[in-house]
């Protein structure tokens, strides 16, 4: 499989913000932009503590870089028992 593929296949990531209000306006601009895909969110409608989003790896990494230090971005990933 060629690095290119890799960037372009989706991906599910679990995001969260510091502070948390920030992810209104992460959760708005995912709505307004076609490479993202909104799968859940987690916490009370107005205030959520998380989203799980569908992206490629360049638009999790756009998504870090246009929210700088107030986003945690990272791939979900199923959990295993030890």
């Amino acid at each position: 499989m060629s690095s290119d593929s890799t960037r372009n296949e989706s991906n599910d990531y679990l995001v969260r913000a510091r502070p948390p209000a920030t992810l209104l306006r992460v959760r708005e601009f995912i709505a307004n932009d076609p490479d993202f895909i909104l799968r859940r969110q987690m916490g009370p409608a107005d205030e959520p503590h998380t989203l799980v989003i569908s992206a490629s790896e360049e638009a999790a990494a756009r998504l870090r870089q246009r929210f700088a230090n107030d986003l945690i971005v990272e791939r979900d990933r199923p959990l295993k028992m030890f």
